[in-house]
This record gives C-alpha cells, sequence and structure tokens, in this order.
C-alpha cells in the first residue's frame, strides 16, 4: 500500500502540471494577455501609478512580450520549491526580496532613425553619476537609518532569528531598490509611450499616401467623394504592418523598413524613442546600485541550499495586485472557511443520503422507496442560487421568519464573545461557536441537498445489485434477520460504489461553494475565485486552480486507501 501512494503522489505532478498549463494557456492566449488594459494605457500613466508598477510587476514575473509557453515556465520555476540561480532574499515582515530583474534592451537600434538622432555620447556616464552608491556614513539621516538597522537585526539575533551578511545595508538596499524599481517603471513606459507613436505614425503616414492618391484621382476626373472611397480601400502605409493589437509593434520587421521622415508624426516618435533611450540608461545605472546593496546581503537568504547554484525554498505564488497581499495569505484566510463549511457538509450528506438509500434498496418499489426518490430528484432539481435567494428572502428576512442570519459566518460582535455559550451575568451569550454554527445553517442546507440526491440513488443502485448475490440468497436461506443481511451482508459489500461517489461530491461541493459564498457573503475560496476572475488577477487564479486541483487528487487517493480499508480483496501491491 505504501508503494502505491508513493506512486500516486509521484503521477500527481504531471497531472497538476497538466491542468496548470491549461488554465495558463486560457489566461495567457485570452485577448491581449493578462497586461491588455494595462497596455492599453500606454504611456498615459505616471511611472508612480498603481497600473504602471501592476505593469511592472507582470513583466517582471512573467515577461509581458515572451511567449506564454515561456511564461508558464517561469511560472513554475516560482512555485517550484527547488531554485536556481541566484538566491532571494525574505526581508524582516516575511516578504520575498528577489534578484533584481535586469534591464530589457532598447526596442530598436538608433541607427534606424539615422540622423534624427544620436546617442549623446556623456548618456551612460552622467545617469552613472546620478545612482551612486550612498555611503552609509554619508549623512546623518542615513547613519541614523544605519543604525536602526542593526539595532533590529541585534534584537531579532536575540529572539533566535535570521539576519542578513550586513544588516547596516537595509537603508541603502531599500533606497536603491526604490530608485531602481521606479527607473524600470518609467523605462517601461516609455516604451509604451513609443509603441503608441509609432502607431500614430503609421496611421498618419496612411493618411498622406491615402491624400495622394485621391488627389491623383481627383486630377483625372473622378468625383471627390469617391476618389476618397477609393483611396480609402486600396492604400495602406507600410508601417501598419507592424502595428499589432494594443500597440504592439514588430520592431524587427520595423528595422527592415526605410522609415518616411516627411510625415508630421516623424519628430514626435523621435522624440519618444529619446526619451526611451534616457529612461534605459538610467535605469541600466540603478540596477547596478541596486545589485552591490544586493550582494551585500542586508536580509537572510530564503530557504536553504548551497551557494547561488540550487536551493529549496517555499513556493512563490507571487501577490494578489488588486489586493496587494501575498495569495497564500489570502488562500489561508478563504481556504479554512471553504473547507469548514464543507466539513460540516459531507457528514450531513451520509448521515441523511446512505440510511434513506439503505432503506429504500431494502423495499425496492415499495411506497418509502417511490416517495422517499420523489423526493431526492426534486432536491436535484432545485438550482442552488434559487434555493439560496429563498432561503435568505423567507428564512433570514425579518419579514417573513428571520430565524437566521442574511450572511457572513459571524456576528458584528463574534470577537467579543466568549468561545462557548453561557450565563453573563443575568444575560445568556450565545458564544462564538453557536454563532458561528448559526450562520453556517443556510450554507449548509444549500451544499447538502444536491449531494443526498446522488448519494441516496447510488446506495440504493449498489445494495440492489448486491441483493441478488448469491451469497445474500444463502444467508437469507439459513435463516440470518434481514437487519443482519442488510447490514453484515449487503451494505458491507456496497461500499465500493458508496466511497466512490465521494469523489465526486467532494470535487462538486467546492465548486457549488462558489455559488453559495456569493449568495450568502462568505469569504471563502469561492469568493476569492471569483473576485480574482473579474479582477484578471492572474497569480490568484492560478493558485487557486492549483489548490484545488491537489485538494481533488488528494480526494481520489484517499478513495483508493478507503478501497482497500472497506475490502480485503482489495490491494494495490
Amino acid at each position: 500500500m505504501l508503494g502505491y501512494i508513493v506512486r500516486r503522489l509521484f503521477l500527481m505532478i504531471p497531472t497538476l502540471l497538466g491542468i496548470t498549463f491549461l488554465v495558463f494557456m486560457l489566461l495567457a492566449l485570452a485577448p491581449g494577455g493578462i497586461g491588455a488594459a494595462l497596455r492599453a494605457a500606454g504611456g498615459n500613466v505616471d511611472a508612480d501609478s498603481k497600473a504602471s508598477l501592476q505593469l511592472l510587476y507582470i513583466e517582471d514575473r512573467y515577461g509581458l512580450d515572451d511567449h506564454p509557453v515561456v511564461q508558464y515556465g517561469r511560472w513554475l520555476a516560482r512555485i517550484s520549491p527547488v531554485k536556481f540561480g541566484r538566491r532571494s532574499m525574505r526581508n524582516y515582515a516575511g516578504d520575498l526580496e528577489t534578484p533584481p530583474r535586469s534591464v530589457k534592451e532598447l526596442p530598436i537600434g538608433a541607427e534606424w532613425f539615422g540622423d534624427a538622432y544620436d546617442v549623446p555620447p556623456d548618456l551612460v556616464a552622467n545617469a552613472d553619476a546620478r545612482n551612486r552608491t550612498v555611503a552609509d556614513d554619508a549623512d546623518a539621516a542615513r547613519v541614523a537609518a544605519v543604525v536602526e538597522a542593526e539595532a533590529a537585526a541585534k534584537r531579532r539575533r536575540s529572539e533566535g532569528l535570521a539576519v542578513g551578511r550586513d544588516p547596516g545595508a537595509v537603508p541603502e538596499y531599500k533606497d536603491s531598490n526604490k530608485v531602481y524599481l521606479r527607473a524600470r517603471a518609467e523605462y517601461l513606459m516609455s516604451t509604451r509611450s513609443l509603441a503608441s507613436a509609432i502607431a500614430n505614425y503609421a496611421a498618419a503616414d496612411s493618411d498622406r499616401a491615402m491624400g495622394i492618391e485621391r488627389d491623383r484621382l481627383v486630377g483625372e476626373g473622378v468625383d471627390e467623394k469617391v476618389a476618397a472611397r477609393i483611396a480609402a480601400e486600396s492604400v495602406r502605409s507600410k508601417f501598419n504592418d507592424v502595428v499589432g493589437d494594443g500597440n504592439l509593434i514588430d520592431y524587427p520587421r520595423l528595422a527592415k523598413m526605410t522609415p518616411e521622415t516627411t510625415v508630421p508624426e516623424w519628430d514626435t516618435v523621435v522624440d519618444a524613442y529619446r526619451d526611451t533611450v534616457e529612461k534605459r540608461a538610467e535605469a541600466v545605472s540603478s540596477l547596478a546600485r541596486v545589485n552591490d546593496a544586493f550582494e551585500r546581503g542586508p536580509y537572510p537568504r530564503a530557504g536553504v541550499g548551497a551557494g547561488d547554484v540550487v536551493s529549496l525554498d517555499w513556493p512563490d505564488f507571487g501577490k494578489s495586485f488588486t489586493l496587494g497581499r501575498p495569495v497564500l495569505d489570502l488562500i489561508a484566510e478563504a481556504l479554512p472557511v471553504t473547507l469548514l463549511l464543507n466539513i460540516a457538509a459531507i457528514p450531513i450528506i451520509y448521515l441523511v443520503a446512505v440510511p434513506f438509500g439503505m432503506q429504500a434498496a431494502a423495499r425496492h418499489n415499495r411506497l418509502f422507496d417511490k416517495i422517499s426518490g420523489s423526493i431526492f430528484v426534486i432536491f436535484w432539481s432545485i438550482p442552488v442560487v434559487w434555493a439560496g435567494v429563498l432561503a435568505i428572502g423567507f428564512l433570514a428576512d425579518d419579514q417573513y421568519l428571520g430565524l437566521f442570519p442574511v450572511s457572513g459566518l459571524h456576528s458584528n460582535d463574534a470577537d467579543d464573545m466568549a468561545f462557548l455559550p453561557g450565563w453573563n451575568g443575568d444575560r445568556f451569550e450565545i458564544g462564538y461557536m453557536l454563532d458561528t454554527a448559526w450562520h453556517m445553517v443556510l450554507p449548509v442546507i444549500c451544499l447538502v441537498y444536491g449531494g443526498w440526491a446522488v448519494l441516496a440513488k447510488q446506495t440504493r443502485a449498489a445494495m440492489l445489485d448486491t441483493y441478488t448475490m448469491d451469497f445474500v440468497r444463502t444467508a437469507r436461506a439459513k435463516g440470518v434477520s434481514d437487519h443482519d443481511v442488510k447490514w453484515y451482508h449487503v451494505f458491507r459489500n456496497s461500499l465500493l460504489p458508496v466511497i466512490t461517489i465521494f469523489v465526486l461530491v467532494f470535487p462538486a461541493m467546492l465548486a457549488g461553494s462558489v455559488v453559495v459564498e456569493r449568495i450568502f457573503s462568505i469569504p471563502g475560496m469561492g469568493s476569492l475565485i471569483l473576485g480574482a476572475i473579474f479582477n484578471l488577477d492572474r497569480d490568484v487564479i492560478l493558485a487557486n486552480v492549483f489548490m484545488i486541483a491537489v485538494l481533488n487528487l488528494v480526494a481520489l487517493l484517499l478513495a483508493d486507501v478507503l478501497y482497500a480499508a472497506a475490502d480485503p480483496r482489495v490491494t494495490f501491491d
């Protein structure tokens, strides 16, 4: 059995790869990809704006212009516990400080612009002068910051916590990293502005060519309106061929074309390119400064490993760029809520459905069998959305019964309650535990009624099949009571299908939790997933897909283990 479990655990890896790859491709191959809305902003956002920071984050984590398969490989490398290359650091807040990412090359060389633009010879030197490393004793403010950083490291050492090789480098690393991120964001924005300028330049060149063709046709006696229409349909600038959706420019193809310098927008393109070159020089210089600070080791290294070759560390699922928090923290808050609902719902499903299914099989084609079967079919036919709305409208609304809370899992004053119910003076307090259970009643009902129908019908069918077996007829011929036949002969040999249905119910309930959590405003995995989808928060979506896939695969493995426990004839050796 142990060998089988190990094999199954290894087989989970390609299964998880397949699931995450398909979902990743769906996200990456959508029109414009995950950065579509941010690309459209182009140069209209400031380097300090949220949109530019999101764009920079996605560029760092995936590479906006890379192939989706390459992007998936980068995501996979980040969530893998095995890391290669330079090790990251973990700051005192627990956040990951990754090695500074290199600055991309210019999208097109300066030679394409000919005499219109020459790179200033002192451009790099001036940028380096503005981005020199600031010494730890440069001024009173820096000295105070270094002393504070070393004091914080000393407190961590006294608490047995890890610190970096040079804690005094924390102020320089923070300052240089801030400058570097801003410089890279400005360079990224400048490349978007350049792309926008080239797109406008291509459109203007088309207008110029269409004007020439229109004038030619009018000179040949064609009506002016007809000539304008013919020119619009037949003439198109060659530069339009390099402009794609979202102002994506095919720069290698553009570099092979000869620019048309008579177009009025040509000067705008030259100015945008000049700004791009200057911004890149600034980013490269700031990168050198932050690299020096990073190599000093201001924070402890993340994970364990040998040098900068290979190391082991926790999976990096990234941050939610809409909430600004680590994805794992969001899942750690939401997953227990969803599991709480499902842990409460699954036993209720089995405790109700299995006895009803057994009794229906024992009274096959009798009144109980027909009535219970009809009721469960009705339950199965009720949509969860409708059931949730009716439950809130009639059972929770104060205008009707008002027996249960409308939303959430806790009352507003739940944090001030004692855990167990009890008397506080002359007033009875429900307590945190009962308050949670009270809030869970309606959501759990919406989760369980559909499972009753599936499991009861499956139990009934499995037991009816077992009732026809020879050993059951033999037991009855020997005078064994119906009760013992049902429990000790039929039910035990019908457990395998009942276990199998667990694998179907568990994922279905996780999916159903999305609807239920949305209806009852419960902050679980369902609400987290829906919010991520609406906000195109790729990291949250991928992490949730990964976690749910793991839970489903574990449920499959658990079902196999229960097979062997329920039936000694089942072996996986």
